[in-house]
């Protein structure tokens, strides 16, 4: 079993934001509020959204902290709208970290029919150590046939199977 290292962000964090900002709407609202401070009436007006859709964006966007409000200091019914850009740039690196690209891996799976048939050839090759007779090995595609579906065989009864085929269980098979 191969172990994963883990992630060097909080994944908890990252995905509540980026669950914020799964709603196109919410994406379009903080794109105009990129353009400055705006008023729930500007946004209502520039985005063509009702008023009420806007607050509820605007709550939204808040409580996840990537945008700020802030009460007029003489009409307080008036609440002005920006970025957080401290938010925006701990989420920009927090997601330029998870998909970061140099974390990309070349990996082989060790599971499946490709490697399974592997496991048979590696049996047959004369480099490869002997199996004791009572191995199991999981049931592959053999000379085009199916032998099982997914069970498993003795290795005495591969090569049985094999010697049905025609194919010497003792010579070697090109990889």
């Amino acid at each position: 079993m191969t172990t994963v290292s883990p992630p060097t962000v909080d994944l908890q964090a990252l995905s509540d934001r980026l669950k914020v900002l799964a709603e196109p709407k919410r994406l379009l609202i903080l794109h105009t509020l990129m353009q400055g401070v705006q008023c729930n009436c500007e946004l209502s007006d520039a985005l063509g959204l009702a008023p009420n859709l806007i607050s509820h964006h605007m709550n939204v966007l808040c409580q996840s902290g990537l945008v700020t409000a802030e009460r007029d200091p003489f009409d307080a019914r008036w609440i002005y709208y920006s970025v957080n850009s401290a938010a925006v740039e701990a989420l920009t690196a927090d997601f330029r970290g998870f998909f970061d690209v140099t974390h990309i891996q070349l990996r082989q799976s060790c599971c499946g029919p490709v490697n399974n048939l592997k496991q048979l050839v590696d049996l047959f090759d004369p480099a490869c150590p002997p199996l004791p007779p009572d191995a199991q090995l999981p049931l592959v595609l053999v000379n085009a046939e199916v032998l099982s579906s997914g069970g498993k065989i003795s290795v005495p009864a591969i090569r049985k199977r094999l010697e049905a085929f025609g194919l010497k269980s003792e010579s070697s098979v090109a990889r």
